[in-house]
């Protein structure tokens, strides 16, 4: 699976089938997962890798009883140490960076994932301070968000995106004007085609968009 079919085709997994995930293929993950862009080449994602079924189930407690994260083999809760930033920059740019590298690690983790059949969620809706207490998580350590990952259960289509037209504006905030020189990557041929391909079919916005912009 090539780069762009991968990222139209990831979506938001809550079903997973009870199948565990060898360690082998976690950590190769978790490689190509720190193998994004952090800021100022700071390293201060940290992972917590969770199998017990034990210990995810609390974890499904504590993200709001969402009960849905207690079949998934393999929980990350993605976390922060900002001390390395704090060495050259504020709390609060320290904090922000931090932010920034666990978000790309965390897309990089997804996409890797979806490469081997795998698919994810993330959750940030939790409760800070029952998570810290479960998985003995310092107080100067950010807790950011929770990947589950597994094999999903059903073979569901993505929903097609279709925020970029609302979203993207030339040359200053909100301007529409001349809107179409922002998005010539409509005119890729590939990329077309695999908007079609995972297209959702009760919503046509998009591919009349691209018929707008042609």
């Amino acid at each position: 699976m090539d780069t762009l079919e991968n990222i139209f085709q990831i979506k938001q997994e809550y079903s997973y089938k009870r199948k565990p995930i060898s360690y082998e293929l976690i950590f190769g993950i978790l490689e190509a997962g720190y193998a994004a862009y952090e800021v100022e080449n700071i390293a201060s994602t940290r992972v917590i890798f969770v199998e017990t079924e034990d210990t995810i189930s609390k974890i499904a407690e504590i993200s709001n009883n969402q009960n849905w994260i207690r079949d998934a083999p393999v929980v990350l809760v993605m976390c922060s140490d900002t001390k390395l930033h704090k060495k050259i920059h504020t709390k609060r740019d320290s904090e922000l960076f931090s932010i920034q590298n666990c978000s790309m690690i965390s897309q990089n983790i997804l996409l890797t994932a979806s490469e081997f059949n795998l698919a994810g969620a993330i959750v940030n809706s939790f409760d800070q301070k029952k998570l810290r207490s479960l998985l003995s998580i310092p107080d100067d350590i950010l807790v950011n968000n929770i990947i589950t990952l597994g094999y999903p259960k059903f073979n569901t289509s993505p929903a097609v995106r279709k925020r970029i037209i609302k979203n993207v504006f030339y040359e200053k905030y909100s301007t529409k004007a001349r809107s179409d020189k922002v998005f010539p990557i409509f005119e890729n041929k590939k990329l077309k085609k695999l908007i079609k391909k995972f297209e959702n079919k009760s919503d046509k916005l998009l591919f009349k968009l691209i018929k707008k912009f042609k």
